[in-house]
């Protein structure tokens, strides 16, 4: 008798001790999703507002080689100096056509790179705005910006 009641308090003994870990054991797991919940939260904020950043860049960046073929193009075959070395008055010389359409690209491409900062400026601007695309608030405030620290 003594041995059955021996082994049933170690059997219940063992159960309770198994309990115990069991309940430590979903107690570090529920502390260690509450945690990576936390962070994943955190890693999603930071993670969006870095979407948002690298979004605004990509207006003004997008713009750039279009704008560098242009003035390339364009002050490349309007320059005198090429145009003679390469005997191609008759075709790109002054008043031609081809020369006029040279000299719009040039202006055009030189026109993006000289409002750089402006459309950096409304890039940012139109890029970080969650639902209102304010534009023009920084327009503004680039010209008087301009205005009262030009020369």
């Amino acid at each position: 008798m003594w041995v059955s009641v021996s082994f049933l308090c170690s059997v219940l003994e063992k159960k309770s001790t198994d309990r115990l870990k069991r309940c430590k054991t979903a107690e570090t797991l529920l502390v260690k999703s509450i945690n990576y919940t936390r962070s994943k939260k955190m890693k999603d904020k930071i993670f969006s507002v870095l979407q948002r950043v690298g979004r605004s860049f990509m207006l003004p960046i997008a713009i750039l080689p279009v704008a560098g073929l242009l003035l390339g193009i364009g002050s490349s075959f309007t320059n005198a100096t090429t145009i003679e070395t390469y005997g191609l008055t008759s075709l790109l010389g002054n008043g031609t056509i081809l020369h006029a359409l040279l000299v719009i690209m040039n202006s055009v491409g030189s026109a993006v790179f000289d409002n750089l900062p402006l459309i950096f400026a409304v890039g940012v601007a139109i890029g970080m705005a969650k639902k209102e695309k304010r534009g023009f608030c920084p327009v503004s405030r680039y010209c008087i910006f301009r205005y009262e620290y030009s020369d």
